[in-house]
């Protein structure tokens, strides 16, 4: 775990240090100011805020919270369809180790921007803007629909798999010229039964990629807010004709038999697979982020 952690409040950015009699905190930033999400890579730290007056704002920092400069936050393009204003800086990802100075933003509304110059300019991903399912997304919690995960794959920087709230889960394999939408088996109970299995509406919560295992997503999902993983390759077989979800721990291609769930379910098997799972997320020992001991045998039973 690292001793330098930085924080994100609706009160300013803050940063917890460890010290020897405990954990320090200290403002470093934007006090009484709502911080959206912070981005620390290669000594560079990024900020993006939320003002009630002024919107949203993106800020720069060279040396580590010491000083601050404004950049141009993203803004939708005059000749965009429907050319939004921006809401929300709602995340913010690296490029990877081949596009150092690259950055990626995920926005309310729904637009992917990329910076190629560490933020200095930015440019509306129009692949992802325009594919034709945008206008059935919807706000999941907002008014309008959301980016809130982006995960450049760590073998290969130009594949990029995102999660809109609600849009569903996207793939570009090439740097976001082309996409392709994802998440077979994942299941909407707020829409009609015909569409709820309809990949352009899901709301993907939050995705996050283990780091021991780069093709396995973990991902909280909305039927059961239980916290479930599998193989991204797998979100097209990895579901069972009666749509079961198995829980998978990182990089293992089985994890607790009995974490067996279907969507809907209101009996008996649902609860137990919930019990499972916060047995499983209190249970399992971390060696190091993102690599996961096996879970104990006691986590392994209902």
């Amino acid at each position: 775990m690292s001793d330098h952690l930085l924080i994100a409040t609706r009160k300013g950015l803050f940063v917890l240090e460890r010290k020897r009699s405990g954990w320090v905190s200290r403002l470093i930033g934007f006090e009484g100011v709502a911080v959206t999400n912070v981005l620390r890579t290669d000594g560079v730290i990024y900020a993006a805020l939320k003002h009630g007056h002024f919107g949203a704002k993106l800020h720069r920092s060279d040396n580590d919270g010491a000083t601050w400069r404004e950049l141009a936050a993203p803004a939708f393009p005059a000749d965009a369809a429907d050319a939004p204003s921006l809401f929300q800086i709602w995340t913010m990802e690296t490029g990877g180790r081949t596009h150092p100075d690259r950055l990626w933003i995920g926005a309310i509304p729904a637009g992917l921007f990329r910076s190629d110059d560490r933020g200095e300019s930015w440019q509306l991903v129009a692949s992802l803007w325009n594919v034709p399912e945008r206008k059935r997304w919807f706000g999941g919690g907002y008014d309008a629909a959301g980016i809130h995960s982006i995960s450049p794959d760590p073998r290969d920087d130009d594949r990029i798999f995102l999660a809109i709230s609600c849009g569903g889960v996207w793939e570009s394999n090439d740097a976001g010229d082309t996409w392709s939408a994802l998440g077979k088996g994942l299941f909407a109970p707020y829409v009609p039964p015909e569409q709820a299995e309809d990949s352009a509406i899901q709301d993907p919560h939050r995705v996050v990629r283990c780091a021991s295992a780069p093709d396995v997503m973990w991902m909280q999902h909305p039927c059961r807010h239980l916290s479930f993983g599998r193989c991204r390759r797998a979100l097209d077989a990895a579901v069972t004709a009666d749509r079961r979800f198995r829980f998978r721990r990182g990089g293992a291609s089985a994890g607790c038999a009995n974490c067996l769930v279907r969507p809907g379910d209101q009996g008996r098997d649902s609860h137990a697979a919930r019990r499972c799972a916060v047995r499983h997320a209190n249970g399992r020992r971390r060696s190091k982020l993102g690599n996961h001991a096996p879970w104990p045998a006691a986590a392994r039973r209902l």
